[in-house]
């Protein structure tokens, strides 16, 4: 959260599926008029089951995970080492 919040015209928020699943994402970014999903992971297991129910439900043009593993893009997921997530952030805040 730190990280994010380094980019003083990004608003920050939590995204909780309804109360039937337990499915949630740690943060969800706004800039400009994009919406983006935020994934954090400890480690490098990458398995991120709640990001793949934001994406299905809410289609945006791009999600970030981010973790140990090296960058990696797949379609219009983005995998982020946690070291890069501050500019990889101002790459879209500009």
């Amino acid at each position: 959260m730190q990280e994010l919040q380094n980019h003083s015209n990004i608003n920050i928020c939590y995204w909780a599926n309804d109360a039937s699943s337990r499915a949630e994402v740690e943060f969800i970014i706004q800039i400009d008029d994009r919406t983006i999903p935020v994934e954090i992971k400890s480690g490098t297991n990458l398995r991120a089951k709640s990001l793949k129910v934001y994406i299905e439900k809410y289609r945006p043009q791009i999600a970030i995970r981010s973790s140990q593993a090296k960058l990696k893009q797949t379609g219009n997921l983005y995998d982020v080492p946690l070291y890069l997530l501050s500019s990889y952030i101002s790459k879209y805040n500009d």
